[in-house]
């Protein structure tokens, strides 16, 4: 690994601990800044080279699980995403109805983004596609599905069990829940069904829920991806999202912004 610039932070998704290695420094820093440090950062961890094509594991060489797998290829398509703009990523979470309905929530962090989609998936039977960062494949039209814990904030368990009557689950190190049987591992078309914009700060006021027009959509994913720097991305997500019915969510408690997605499906 000659002249190989390595993060100087172990990094974390769930149980899985990382570092990152590249000739290109900055892609290490703007890669590193899209994860979590480690609370942890003694033990063992994956070394991602982010130059090759087969990433390998050094350092205490830690048994590489499904999720450990999944985890190297979301960090390998963030990367991608970053710097080589071979995928469209967007800050959002893709869901699937039990009735096969696609639905997207796209919003900034501190959105309730994860909150939302995780009470839908543990009351509801939705399940994820992709959680945080959604990959849109262009050249095969489709999302690019894996399981990976799910980032929650301390508060959230408790935050759904209030509006789903359902008893929370422990986090793994206060932050990760990890339930591979909520996810969705069938290619997926990237045309959502249903796309909804978080804005606001959750439940400081009542929910405000308006259509979207598909250009106004656009215009506020553009602060949400990397869309916009990608040749034929514009085009492409104008004609994805041609027969999608796009919404904007403004402040709303969970149950509010809950109930209002189900009545946009079930209509």
């Amino acid at each position: 690994m000659t002249n190989q610039y390595v993060s100087p932070h172990i990094l974390s998704i769930g149980e899985c601990r990382f570092k990152l290695s590249s000739a290109n420094k900055e892609l290490v820093a703007d890669t590193e800044a899209v994860f979590v440090k480690a609370a942890i950062s003694q033990e063992p961890y994956i070394l991602i080279d982010l130059d090759s094509p087969s990433p390998f594991v050094v350092s205490g060489h830690p048994e590489l699980t499904d999720s450990s797998v999944d985890t190297i290829k979301r960090v390998i398509l963030t990367a991608q995403s970053l710097h080589q703009q071979k995928y469209i990523c967007i800050e959002a979470c893709y869901l699937v109805t039990p009735n096969q309905k696609l639905v997207l929530i796209a919003g900034a962090s501190f959105r309730g983004k994860s909150t939302l989609t995780a009470a839908l998936t543990w009351q509801r039977g939705w399940r994820f596609i992709s959680e945080d960062l959604v990959f849109f494949d262009m050249e095969h039209d489709r999302t690019i599905s894996f399981v990976c814990p799910l980032s929650l904030r301390r508060q959230t368990p408790e935050m759904i069990a209030a509006a789903t009557g359902i008893e929370p689950e422990p986090l793994l190190y206060g932050r990760w829940l990890v339930r591979p049987d909520l996810f969705c591992l069938e290619a997926v078309s990237s045309r959502p069904d249903i796309l909804v914009c978080l804005e606001g700060i959750r439940e400081t006021k009542p929910l405000t829920a308006e259509p979207l027009a598909r250009s106004a959509c656009l215009e506020k994913l553009i602060a949400l991806g990397n869309w916009l720097t990608i040749p034929q991305a514009p085009d492409y997500l104008w004609e994805t999202l041609a027969k999608t019915d796009c919404w904007t969510f403004t402040a709303g408690s969970l149950t509010e912004r809950r109930d209002r997605l189900i009545e946009l499906v079930e209509r």
